[in-house]
């Protein structure tokens, strides 16, 4: 039996980063480092998942509560949960199958005197083209913000290059894992530098919560062999469990219903080491594995 779900991260990633627990310092200058190296302009932003830095954006962006905010009608329940703890309210617009992206006319339709802004989630590894929704948004006053969570590969494409925001995510099922970890590029620099200062407020990451998830990934490797994953699957089975669930509640970020607070702690050195680490060598292979899978799953959708 195969193993369900492989980790992009090997076990020496893994050492580095054990190590990096107990020994790693200099958060600030790490963070620097990352966001120079991601985005040589100067518009990144490092934080201690993708989540998180949304939250600090809406934060710093203070947006009038009430506002419509439309959004992808496949994104992840926690992006809309997180709109709603700013008081704004997700409109969810369709997708074409095809092109994962709106059809013609959709934003119009759902757009209200209320809307300020569109979040879009590129989906399956694939990267739909925004110039339409661009266009739309810039003609209304509306800022585009770009979930790129599923679509980065470890090249050199960091979204498109007018939307205002652009989040990666380095969690624990991302290419490239970082076991955790986010990167936003922010083009409004006064904002950005709001968004700093708030982080620089939050509790830092305990060193000792970036180990136990180093172990937990360490164990899921360790599952993805095909004997050991068989053995698991067996005895999860055998005792009346759900083995996808599972699977799923380990391979979480933040799970359970009160995850604003622990999303709302800055990165910690350990993190930000592994983070600079996984950047500078992207698993390509995994990643392109990836972006053929999403290929093979949009054409599915389009059919029939």
């Amino acid at each position: 039996m195969y193993a369900r779900l492989s980790l992009d991260i090997g076990w020496s990633d893994l050492l580095y980063a054990a190590l990096a627990s107990a020994a790693a310092g200099g958060r600030a200058r790490r963070a620097a480092g990352i966001e120079a190296r991601f985005s040589p302009s100067g518009d990144a932003f490092a934080a201690l998942s993708a989540r998180s830095g949304f939250d600090l954006y809406l934060r710093a962006l203070a947006l009038p509560a009430g506002s419509d905010v439309l959004v992808s009608g496949l994104t992840i329940p926690h992006m809309v949960e997180i709109l709603g703890a700013h008081e704004l309210r997700a409109v969810p617009f369709a997708l074409d199958p095809e092109t994962l992206a709106p059809p013609p006319g959709e934003l119009e339709r759902r757009r209200t005197a209320r809307t300020r802004a569109v979040l879009f989630a590129h989906l399956f590894g694939q990267r739909a083209e925004l110039d339409p929704l661009l266009a739309f948004a810039r003609q209304r006053g509306l800022l585009v913000w770009e979930d790129c969570a599923q679509a980065y590969t470890g090249d050199a494409w960091r979204g498109h290059g007018e939307s205002d925001l652009a989040l990666f995510s380095f969690g624990l099922i991302k290419t490239a894992t970082a076991i955790q970890g986010g990167i936003l590029r922010v083009r409004d620099a006064p904002l950005r530098a709001r968004m700093h200062a708030l982080q620089a407020a939050w509790p830092v990451q305990p060193r000792a919560d970036f180990l136990r998830r180093v172990g937990k990934a360490a164990l899921l490797c360790a599952l993805s062999r095909p004997r050991l994953f068989t053995r698991f699957a067996l005895h999860v089975e055998g005792s009346g469990r759900d083995l996808d669930q599972i699977l799923h509640t380990a391979t979480r970020s933040f799970p359970g219903p009160d995850f604003l607070p622990r999303l709302r702690r800055a990165p910690s050195a350990p993190l930000l080491a592994l983070l600079a680490r996984r950047l500078a060598r992207p698993a390509a292979s995994d990643a392109e594995r990836r972006r053929i899978f999403g290929e093979e799953l949009l054409a599915g959708l389009g059919e029939g």
